[in-house]
């Protein structure tokens, strides 16, 4: 029978954590816990408003790349259907 505070009991694993055995806890930073709100539509149309006040003097290039990947994204967001983003439990890594 497994025991309290042996590793095959309590020792788990964490995707781009690592191992953790019997005892020890992973360590989170801050951005970890900065989940995203709302809509996803929404959360694309705020990442693209900042791309554009962060990437000031860009080329008619850049730009149009930069408009291109956010087409690309809200069309992909399109066959979702809108979910709702639930504190980001439903993107992929």
């Amino acid at each position: 029978m497994l025991g309290k505070g042996t590793d095959d009991h309590e020792s788990y694993e964490l995707e781009n954590k690592g191992y953790f055995r019997s005892g020890k806890v992973p360590v989170f930073d801050r951005d970890f816990f900065d989940m995203p709100e709302g809509r996803t539509e929404h959360n694309l149309v705020e990442e693209f408003k900042d791309n554009l006040m962060n990437m000031k003097n860009l080329d008619k290039q850049s730009e149009y790349e930069l408009y291109l990947e956010f087409k690309n994204a809200l069309d992909s967001s399109k066959t979702r259907k809108g979910e709702v983003v639930d504190m980001g439990m439903d993107m992929e890594f």
